[in-house]
């Protein structure tokens, strides 16, 4: 088992920045429940429940449903960790999270204690397991670096400390335009 340090992620940052990360196809309810290992009613539910709370709407061009992203932002800022509340756990083998993402953990000095991760077979880094937001997703953002970053960043809010809020509300906004 590896322990990740901050040395460690220039190499996972430099293959993240290679991955082609354009869509290559529409995105339906059916292909997001196949990316994310989520049941098509299950995708189709959270975009109702998202809908009725204003963090999604119809886009005035298309008719799909599209993010409020200035909604969403709020939303992870001031309420996820009151909706998702973090459960750490034993130490685990999975993918950095939080301030240990390869996003952040660029931006700030992280000493050699075990690092937050989401429980995962396939990942190399040794951590205290962190409860995902959902079960699947690790293996969601195993597959789409974007995901990867927004997940990541967001259980800043659910774990972090005020500092490292700060700067991943400045990211999101980066990717939340």
């Amino acid at each position: 088992m590896l322990q990740l340090r901050a040395s460690d992620l220039g190499g996972l940052q430099e293959a993240l920045d290679e991955i082609d990360l354009q869509p290559q196809s529409e995105c339906t309810h059916r292909s997001i429940a196949a990316e994310t290992r989520v049941s098509v009613s299950e995708v189709n539910a959270a975009i109702r429940r998202a809908s009725r709370c204003g963090l999604v709407r119809k886009s005035g061009r298309t008719g799909r449903p599209e993010a409020d992203n200035a909604g969403l932002l709020e939303f992870i800022v001031h309420g996820v960790k009151y909706v998702y509340p973090a459960e750490r756990g034993e130490p685990a083998r999975g993918i950095p999270t939080a301030f240990a993402a390869p996003l952040l953990a660029e931006e700030l000095a992280m000493d050699d204690d075990l690092l937050p991760v989401w429980p995962y077979a396939s990942g190399s880094v040794m951590g205290y397991s962190l409860s995902p937001l959902y079960k699947s997703a690790a293996y969601a953002a195993a597959r789409d670096p974007i995901l990867y970053e927004l997940l990541a960043l967001l259980d800043v809010f659910r774990i972090g400390r005020q500092r490292e809020k700060a700067i991943a509300h400045r990211l999101l906004k980066e990717r939340l335009p």
